[in-house]
């Protein structure tokens, strides 16, 4: 019998796109919470989202990891929402738990430092110590989540946290930073990729991008989701944005003939479709952004397609409201 999985992930409004495309990737996990902290946005910035991020963060770890209040056969995987998936998640999860109470994402491609960019582990006792001890340290020190987190795996050869078997996943669970030391050597078969090393949208947004290429072996979800969009795209109710900017454009419908309703440019006119994708179009008819990505995330139903104005180069996205 498949062991179970809960995910659970935070997002702000500002990176919908992003958890639309990490949604649509995750086919082997489908009991997923999602966090939505739009109410501290303001609040979310520098290293890791910064202070209230991590009070938040480790708050539900602690919470997750309490056997009081959770049941202590189901793993529990925390994850960012900047990653790409690429294959089944599950089978490396359940081997590396099996003999480790907690695992993580590796920073590194040598070394013992933790990502906590990817987290899993049961409830239990001991694990609920390790969160505990973590949160004394962020609240006390005031100090990066992540920083704290590997302070405490150094001590777990320390009495006090021998009973706390800790490691990290192998380079299949990739993040960039660990192309710093030994390149692609092992990633011939990678099935997550986290884009970390970059804060903003577009940065982290062209990085997947860019290792696409090598990582994604199946295309199917982004096929279904161009079938899905050009079956639906007249009837939806689009949110117009950029992936450099922190809020959308607008939100816009459309026409029978495709003339844009609700928003006004006069970049884009009319929405049109060919058998590979969307573009806009203006008043002269000359195409004006190109949509040639295409997202579809089962958990919410929501389509994404996202591609560059031809002038200005600018990523563009829509997404159903």
């Amino acid at each position: 019998m498949s062991e179970k999985i809960k995910l659970h992930c935070m997002y702000t409004t500002n990176f919908e796109p992003m958890l639309i495309r990490f949604l649509s990737g995750l086919e082997d996990i489908t009991d997923i919470n999602i966090n939505n902290l739009s109410e501290l946005q303001k609040q979310i910035s520098g290293l890791g989202g910064g202070h209230n991020l991590w009070l938040f963060k480790i708050n539900l770890l602690c919470d997750l990891a309490d056997p009081s209040k959770n049941k202590t056969d189901i793993i529990n995987l925390i994850t960012d929402i900047d990653l790409a998936i690429y294959g089944p998640l599950k089978p490396t999860i359940s081997e590396f738990l099996q003999t480790n109470d907690i695992v993580f994402q590796s920073e590194f491609n040598q070394g013992t430092e933790a990502n906590i960019g990817v987290i899993a582990f049961r409830a239990s006792e001991k694990v609920l110590y390790f969160w505990s001890i973590v949160k004394s340290i962020i609240e006390s020190e005031k100090i990066w989540d992540q920083k704290a987190v590997n302070m405490v795996i150094a001590r777990t050869s320390e009495s006090e946290f021998s009973e706390i078997k800790t490691s990290l996943l192998p380079p299949k669970i990739w993040a960039f930073s660990q192309s710093r030391q030994l390149g692609f050597a092992n990633c011939h078969n990678v099935i997550l990729h986290h884009a970390n090393c970059v804060e903003n949208l577009l940065g982290k947004w062209l990085q997947l991008n860019e290792f696409s290429h090598i990582f994604r072996r199946d295309y199917s979800n982004q096929i279904y989701a161009l079938q899905q969009v050009l079956r639906k795209y007249k009837e939806i109710e689009w949110t117009f944005g950029s992936l450099s900017l922190s809020e959308p454009y607008g939100t816009l419908k459309l026409s029978t003939n495709g003339e844009l309703i609700g928003y006004s440019h006069e970049n884009e006119v009319r929405l049109e479709a060919t058998q590979s994708g969307l573009y806009f179009v203006n008043g002269s008819g000359d195409c004006t952004t190109y949509f040639s990505e295409f997202y579809y995330d089962p958990i919410r139903g929501k389509l994404l397609c996202v591609g560059r104005a031809m002038q200005e180069g600018i990523y563009h996205y829509l997404f159903s409201s």
